[in-house]
Formats: structure tokens, C-alpha cells, sequence
């Protein structure tokens, strides 16, 4: 089509176009939940007014020149937003359809010939309504396409509100937004090493030469070698052939200032406070299944994300992969969380994700039978993937009503045939189980189990948490002006030993 401006396709984004199969498609799917029905065609021209501050959105993916010519943007000459935004009512509004739905959409692929995404409005869903958003992967990692979704919203920073309709301000206001609540996403450590974000920085500004591939490869293939060090993940049901047949669950919100309580008692973070109650949930799991657990660590890959926070509303793909050992052979919930937490700390200190990542442009180019072997490399070293979003803070609105809770789930790369989605808002905290339905049919077992984990620790807190000084006691000579400073913990039971050792 002479005259059509057109985009190379970047190498890493077309990594997750090549790794599309039947049984296991690249698509971010997540849902959106709204406090009051919203009209379907109020949210349909909200869209569309939105989409002219995001043309990806409308550009679909071709092959530039012949059919083996490269991968490239162009937009798409025929966009039709009835296509991308349909109304998708439910028998029932409740959760359980609403999940069935959402793991029925899971194994529908998108019309190739069109742009890469759609969005299923749900008109009625509990008290309010609903949206499933679909979006092949790539266009972007979790960060980019969390702009996609502030791009949607009606609460812009005071100092860059503007009318919606405006689509580049529109813009702005998001990436504001971004950067003034949200810590740096898709990650589950908060900080990445200095100097490998300066080395990102430095791959991603290069033009794509000769020579750059060639080095590409090289440091590829030095990530590749350590993957060969890696043993594989031990068989279990949550492993096998994949169909189109998915499942997905989620949790009810948990309070974040509960997980941090848990975290400060541990000595530990969040982040591991959660690992660990999945890997609790995963283990009851298989319990419930009357399959072994002694000994049994299956690894999640981790994205980790490698784009400055400055760079927070531009699409794309900039992050690395990690991995992190579950320890589901661990019955003992405060072990579990030790374990993880030492893991996680000496992935802080690791190049493993700069590695992974480039390992990931690699795939963009590579013959396919090399491709083939590092797909399998990573489908054989782990069992998940596991995502950790840290949402807006503040309590966002959308079409006119508040943004009620939001849950994504990223495709499950290496063929993997489990996903586990944590995302943050507004001060509660969901998690998501996705499945393969051949594999593991009754993901809300998982769900129930890790519900369980967290209210256990959620008691271990209550018993380590200092007691407040009881009022009715009359003060003596010798008190004190208060202090800013914690108590110290009172005495505890033999199991609280190793707490308040950690805490020391």
C-alpha cells in the first residue's frame, strides 16, 4: 500500500507474536470492574475518543514487502471499533459467570488481519458492571498497557487535568499519573540495579544494525548457557500439554496494610509475604489432589520490569524474566516465607533479568529451530508465571463511575499452563489463578487454599503485634514522655522464636 507509514516491529515484541500457539496464546487479559452500571454506548465513545491519543491501537501487524519480509505497523485501512468493543452480557451477574466468561475468552484468538486487541463490556455484574480487556502482548509489558488503562480513566492529576476529548494532553495526564502513584510496575522487587537500567537504556537506544545483532546474539547465548545450568522443574499436575480449554479465578481484596503488617513481623517484604501464601495455596493444592509435596520447589518466572520510570507511558516490551523457586515442600508458613525472601535477595544483587531480556530480543530474530529449543528451555525450568503489579494508589473513575477493582493476567510464556496474577489498587490487593482447564480444572481450590495462608499469618501478626498500654492503669512516678519508637514485642509461644530473631 504505497503511501501507508509504516513501523518496524521490535525485535523483543515480535518475540511474543512468534511464541502465539492454539493451546497458549500471548494475550494480556484482565478485568475491569465499575461500581454502577454504565450505558454500553457511554463506554463505547469513551473508547473512541480515547483511541486518538493511541494509535497503536489502531494499527494492525504485517509482513512488509514479501511474506518473509519483516514485521511491521501499518494502520489498519479498515478499523471497525464494533469489532474491538462489544457488548458481552452475562446469564447471571456474579462471579462465577463472570470467571467463566473470562476463561472462556482466554483460548479465542484475535482476527490477525486486525489490530491485536478487543474489550468485552459486561452491562451488568453485580451492583455495577464490568470490562474484559484483551491485548496481544505485543504491544507492551504490564506498565505500558497499565498507560492503556489510566488512558481510560476520568481522574487525571489535578495539574494535567484536561477535558477527555483532548487526546494528546490526555496523554500527558496519564504519564503524569503514572509517575506521581505508582512505584515502577511488573516487577516484584520495587527497585532495579542502577547500572543494569543504564545498560537497558543503552541496548534499547541503539539502532538495530548488523553488528547489534550479532552482539545480541552473543550475550543471548551467554544468557542461554545459564539456562542450561538450570535443572528442570519437577513433574506435577500443574505441568503437561496445553489446550484451549482455560480456567480463571480471583481472590477477594486483601488490605495491603494487613500484608505489610505481615511483612513487618517477618522481617521481611510484601512481595515475599505473597510468593509465599501462593506457594502455600499451590501446595494445598496438591495435597487436596493426594499428590507428594516432601521436598517438591517448583519455579514462577517473574517479570521483572527494566524501563525507567520516565519512560512509563511509551508501549512496548522492556523487561526481563526471573525465577523464583516456590517452596511448596515447606509446610511451615513462616519457613516458606524465609525461603522466599533470600531467594528474592540474591535476585536484587543478579544480572539474571538484563540476561533474560536479552535473551528475549533475541528471540525476535533467530531461526526457528533455536527459537524452538529456548521456548522448551523455559517451559521445562518452571511451572508459572507470576506477575506483581503495583497499581494507582488512588481510587481511579471511569466513564462516570469509580474504577472498582482491577485484576490482569499475562500470558503464560514456555507453555506454561499456569498463570498467577498479583495487582495492587488502591490500597487492597487481588490475586488471579489462569489455568489450563486439561491440567488444573478447579483453580479456585488454589485460591482458597492461599485465602487460608493469609489469614494464618494474618493471626501470627495479631500475636506479635505489641499490645497498647491499658489506660486504666494509673501512671506512676517513673513514667515517661512517650516515645516515637515501637514497643518491643511481648514474650510469644516457642513458634514466634524465630521471629523476633529475624526482627533482631
Amino acid at each position: 500500500m504505497a503511501g501507508i507509514r509504516r513501523e518496524p516491529v521490535a525485535s523483543v515484541d515480535s518475540a511474543w507474536l512468534r511464541m502465539d500457539e492454539p493451546g497458549n496464546l500471548m494475550v494480556v487479559n484482565g478485568v475491569l470492574v465499575l461500581s454502577e452500571p454504565v450505558p454500553f454506548e457511554r463506554y463505547r465513545d469513551m473508547v473512541a475518543r480515547r483511541l486518538a491519543g493511541l494509535p497503536r491501537l489502531r494499527q494492525r501487524i504485517v509482513k512488509s514487502g514479501t511474506t518473509s519480509g519483516p514485521l511491521v505497523w501499518e494502520p489498519d485501512p479498515h478499523f471497525d471499533l464494533t469489532y474491538h468493543v462489544r457488548p458481552a452480557p452475562l446469564e447471571r451477574p456474579d462471579q462465577a459467570s463472570l470467571q467463566n466468561l473470562v476463561g472462556r475468552l482466554m483460548g479465542d484468538p484475535f482476527d490477525p488481519r486486525r489490530p491485536l486487541w478487543q474489550f468485552h463490556f459486561v452491562p451488568r455484574y453485580e451492583d455495577g458492571c464490568a470490562v474484559i480487556c484483551r491485548m496481544h502482548h505485543c504491544f507492551g509489558d504490564g506498565l505500558a498497557l497499565l498507560h492503556v488503562l489510566l488512558m481510560l480513566t476520568d481522574d487525571p492529576p489535578a495539574d494535567l487535568a484536561t477535558a477527555p476529548s483532548v487526546p494528546e494532553p490526555a496523554a500527558r495526564a496519564s504519564a503524569g499519573l503514572l509517575k506521581r502513584s505508582l512505584s515502577p510496575l511488573f516487577s516484584f522487587t520495587r527497585t532495579v540495579e542502577e547500572s543494569v537500567v543504564h545498560e537497558v537504556k543503552e541496548i534499547i537506544s541503539r539502532p538495530a544494525r548488523a553488528l547489534d545483532v550479532t552482539r545480541d546474539l552473543s550475550i543471548g547465548a551467554g544468557a542461554a548457557g545459564k539456562l542450561l545450568l538450570m535443572s528442570s522443574d519437577p513433574h506435577t499436575v500443574f505441568k503437561g500439554p496445553l489446550t484451549d480449554e482455560k480456567r480463571a479465578v480471583w481472590s477477594q481484596p486483601i488490605a495491603i496494610d494487613t500484608l505489610k503488617e505481615i511483612a513487618r513481623v517477618t522481617g521481611s517484604k510484601v512481595n515475599d509475604v505473597v510468593l509465599a501464601a501462593v506457594a502455600g495455596g499451590l501446595r494445598r493444592y496438591l495435597l487436596w489432589r493426594e499428590q507428594p509435596v516432601d521436598g517438591v520447589a517448583v519455579r514462577a518466572v517473574v517479570p521483572v520490569n527494566l524501563r525507567p520510570i520516565e519512560q512509563a507511558a511509551e508501549l512496548g516490551n522492556r523487561f526481563g524474566l526471573v525465577f523464583v523457586p516456590l517452596p511448596l515442600g515447606i509446610e511451615d508458613p513462616l519457613d516458606r516465607i524465609f525461603a522466599v525472601r533470600n531467594r528474592t535477595q540474591e535476585i536484587k544483587r543478579s544480572p539474571e533479568a538484563l540476561l533474560t531480556f536479552q535473551i528475549l530480543r533475541m528471540l525476535g530474530v533467530t531461526p526457528s529451530p533455536f527459537f524452538e529449543t529456548v521456548v522448551s528451555m523455559f517451559g521445562r525450568r518452571a511451572t508459572a508465571v507470576m506477575t506483581n503489579v503495583i497499581g494507582p494508589r488512588e481510587r481511579l473513575r471511569m466513564a462516570g463511575t469509580t474504577l472498582k477493582q482491577v485484576i490482569f493476567w499475562v500470558p503464560c510464556s514456555g507453555r506454561l499452563g499456569m498463570g498467577v496474577s498479583i495487582f495492587s489498587y488502591a490500597g487492597s490487593l487481588w490475586v488471579g489463578i489462569a489455568t489450563d482447564g486439561s491440567l488444573v480444572p478447579d483453580p479456585q481450590v488454589i485460591i482458597d487454599g492461599f485465602e487460608r495462608e493469609v489469614s494464618e499469618l494474618m493471626e501470627l501478626a495479631r500475636q506479635v503485634r505489641p499490645e497498647p498500654p491499658d489506660v486504666r492503669q494509673p501512671a506512676t512516678a517513673e513514667a515517661t514522655p512517650a516515645s516515637t519508637e515501637p514497643s518491643p514485642a511481648p514474650a510469644q509461644p516457642p513458634r514466634t522464636a524465630e521471629v523476633a530473631e529475624v526482627l533482631d
